[in-house]
């Protein structure tokens, strides 16, 4: 007697371990939006929750191995009765090079994050996260209507994504904000026509440089400040807000001179998303770009011109794979990229 009671009392632990075990499988939708980890790459589930479809992947993520949010593939739907056709994106399951990347794709007001991730034997895009797509106006005002003021990330007045956010106003004299600046903005790649980042010489090799016309005096050779006042004007030169001083004193140098042929003229010259204030970075708002680069969908590569003097024939420059800051010649070629404050 005592020991059939025993053996029921096994059997009924034994039942709601694995009970337990899988209501954890069919239930695993709130695992996945923790990154909850599983057990063999490959494995899938479906949850439903009403009408609602929720497809899960045990993927590789970096080293570890965890549940994954994924869609089917893509459908079309066409509704006859009013000839509209809907397609739903396929954002998971198509192929992908390199484990480890991840890129954005914007649906309507959601951008959907992926990642590429080993599944069994092929390279897939995995959905890993989703977020909402805000945009703000020059007062930093949210929409869709939000608790918070414009954040890093969101789309800002001229198209552009906001790549930093201040705590307190800075000034940054030529701007529409003028001495109540709280946000910077950098264009999409889509403001240069050739698509991509553009590049160009920072300066040119025009003579004319700080008002001279002789070859010793020409853009690239000689400084864009009088000597008296060259030292302090290239420590303030670099700071957040100087930007668009910077880029000014640049053009300056430059009368006459093709605005496609340099940097600096580039970007003075640019309208784009209804807005004709865009300036060169200064060294600091460079790096405020650079350190929210991936947030604001890598908007730059390589190495980025900064609008800050470094020396009497150097600019200050970022690399945007390490880093680093450094004064290089006026006479390299670089990125160029376009940011302006509100």
């Amino acid at each position: 007697m005592q020991s059939a009671l025993k053996h029921r009392t096994k059997l009924a632990v034994l039942a709601i371990f694995l009970a337990a075990s899988l209501f954890s499988v069919a239930s695993p939708a709130a695992a996945a939006s923790s990154g909850q980890a599983c057990k063999k790459a490959g494995l899938k589930v479906t949850s439903k929750s009403g009408t609602k479809t929720t497809y899960l992947l045990c993927a590789k993520v970096g080293k570890k191995l965890l549940w994954v949010n994924t869609k089917p593939p893509a459908t079309t739907t066409t509704t006859t009765t009013t000839t509209t056709t809907t397609t739903v994106p396929a954002f998971s399951g198509g192929s992908c090079v390199r484990v480890g990347a991840q890129k954005e794709i914007a649906s309507g007001s959601i951008t959907v994050g992926l990642l590429c991730s080993k599944v069994g034997t092929k390279k897939r895009w995995v959905e890993v996260s989703s977020k909402q797509n805000y945009t703000c106006d020059a007062l930093g005002v949210r929409a869709p209507s939000s608790s918070s003021s414009c954040q890093v990330g969101d789309t800002g007045p001229g198209g552009g994504k906001v790549f930093s956010v201040a705590a307190t106003p800075f000034t940054a004299t030529g701007t529409i904000c003028n001495t109540a600046c709280r946000y910077l903005e950098a264009a999409p790649s889509t403001w240069y026509v050739g698509g991509g980042d553009a590049k160009n010489y920072l300066v040119t090799t025009y003579a004319g440089c700080y008002g001279r016309s002789d070859v010793l005096t020409n853009c690239q050779r000689a400084s864009i400040y009088l000597a008296a006042v060259a030292p302090a004007s290239r420590i303030a030169a670099t700071a957040i807000g100087m930007g668009m001083a910077n880029t000014t004193a640049i053009v300056a140098r430059h009368v006459g001179v093709d605005t496609s042929t340099y940097a600096a003229g580039m970007v003075d010259s640019l309208t784009f998303g209804g807005q004709s204030d865009w300036f060169m970075p200064s060294k600091d708002e460079l790096n405020e770009l650079f350190k929210n680069n991936s947030l604001v969908g890598g908007l730059v590569a390589g190495y980025g011109w900064s609008s800050s003097e470094g020396s009497v024939n150097g600019a200050w420059f970022q690399d945007f794979t390490s880093g680093h800051q450094n004064n290089y010649g006026k006479t390299g070629y670089g990125s160029v990229h376009p940011i302006r404050a509100f």
